[in-house]
């Protein structure tokens, strides 16, 4: 998230560089607004995740079952959202 940050920061700030300060300003609010789906939505997915893989015996159990069911391109696929990301500039 850090780097994706820093790039819609600097694409959103940059153009404003030497503006007023509203206009800075405003380029904050609107890197914010970029961000704040995604980043809300990696939130959640990790807090899933923490539940999830560390869950207690015998839920454990359960877990282990269900995702030796799937095959490992479905298991990343599943993270393609996040990993798949590219700036649009």
């Amino acid at each position: 998230m850090a780097i994706e940050d820093a790039a819609v920061l600097a694409a959103k700030l940059l153009p404003s560089m030497g503006d007023a300060p509203e206009a800075i300003e405003a380029a904050l609010r609107g890197y914010e607004q970029a961000r704040r789906a995604r980043t809300a939505r990696a939130q959640r997915q990790a807090r899933g995740n923490a539940i999830f893989y560390h869950a207690p015996r015998p839920l454990a159990f359960a877990r282990d079952i269900a995702l030796s069911a799937l095959s490992g391109q479905r298991l990343l696929a599943r993270y393609d959202w996040l990993y798949g990301w590219r700036h649009e500039v």
